[in-house]
């Protein structure tokens, strides 16, 4: 539990700096997404790593940093085409980063 909790607090500091940063939570929010997406992914399918990296990593950082609750409020005030262009994009370039850095099967 405090592995996670560690992750998480500094996954959530680091997106809260990131977006003042940016200066625009639109714009904040999308990258903080996807870079989370990359750290989970790299944690889980390119790194050899203990069950404690990948709790503190994916569980912790990753859930702290990514924030699905700011994705919604975001939406909500931006209009139907824009929320819909916004979401669909986070899913869709989310994916790809997880099939880009999943390993290949083998033949």
């Amino acid at each position: 539990m405090l592995i996670v909790s560690l992750g998480g607090v500094i996954g959530s500091v680091s997106r809260w700096q990131i977006i003042e940063l940016i200066g625009s939570s639109l714009i904040g929010v999308f990258i903080v997404n996807i870079l989370g997406v990359l750290v989970a992914g790299i944690a889980a399918y390119r790194i050899k790593t203990t069950e404690a990296k990948q709790l503190f990593w994916i569980t912790g950082f990753s859930g702290g940093f990514t924030t699905f609750s700011s994705l919604a409020m975001i939406t909500t005030e931006e209009s139907i085409i824009t929320s819909s262009i916004y979401v669909t994009a986070m899913l869709v370039i989310s994916m790809l980063v997880l099939i880009a850095l999943r390993p290949k099967a083998k033949q």
